[in-house]
């Protein structure tokens, strides 16, 4: 790749994503291991819970997706935590 292939790539990334981090998260999230719609899928303990929402956080250095999840059975919501590159649930 030349030089000017690699500026164009640079600017029309600029275009695209205004801001480092915006950049920087949305590269993170393309090299994920598992998606925010699995995580959301294994944080659900029986069919009747609810995923409320799922947003991307950051626990000791690792990339992780909280999720919120309503749960009728005991009328109250919960946090799950997942770790992106593993997939692994993370606590309570």
């Amino acid at each position: 790749m030349n030089f000017v292939s690699k500026i164009l790539i640079f600017s029309t990334y600029l275009l695209i994503f205004p801001s480092v981090s915006m950049a920087q998260d949305f590269f993170a999230l393309q090299l994920a291991q598992i998606s925010a719609d699995q995580a959301a899928k294994k944080a659900l303990r029986n069919k009747r819970d609810k995923v409320l929402g799922v947003r991307k956080d950051k626990l000791e250095g690792r990339d992780i997706y909280v999720i919120k999840v309503f749960s009728p059975d005991k009328g109250r919501v919960r946090q799950q935590k997942i770790d992106i590159q593993s997939g692994k649930l993370l606590g309570k």
